[in-house]
């Protein structure tokens, strides 16, 4: 019986200017030095845009918003298969910076492929390029 698939959340931060944040894995981390989404696991207990919420603000120092899920994908990770689920999200109090050492970057969908990203998040620029402006996040209402 193989385990069910880690669930990962990670947040699609915009800019009015079609800028979107990336954040660099630090060293010791797995894949250290590669660019990603913000975001990370799901604690026992926690639903996903809860989790979204507090990782960012572990990760960034921010407060954000999730709107809906933009993209979910699956694939295999180094540690198993891995159940990722992105959410349009906006900064609702804060600026982002750096709390574990590690670089960010606000990037356009088109300047993505300078950035050595993780797998599973190369499939999204195309889509960025493809949606926006209608990719600028619409928080859900609480």
């Amino acid at each position: 019986m193989t385990s069910p698939p880690t669930i990962v959340v990670a947040a699609l931060i915009a800019t009015g200017d079609g800028r979107i944040l990336l954040t660099r894995r630090p060293e010791g981390a797995v894949l250290a030095g590669r660019w990603e989404f913000p975001g990370g696991k799901i604690e026992r207990g926690e639903c996903p845009e809860a989790a979204l919420e507090r990782e960012c603000h572990e990760e960034l120092g921010c407060r954000i918003e999730t709107g809906r899920i933009y993209e979910v994908l699956h694939g295999g990770g180094p540690k198993g298969d891995v159940l990722l689920l992105f959410y349009r999200a906006r900064i609702a109090s804060g600026t982002p910076r750096s709390m574990e050492g590690n670089a960010l970057a606000w990037v356009t969908p088109a300047a993505m492929g300078d950035y050595d990203l993780l797998d599973a998040d190369r499939v999204l620029p195309p889509l960025f390029e493809r949606d926006f402006p209608h990719f600028l996040p619409r928080v859900r209402p609480r």
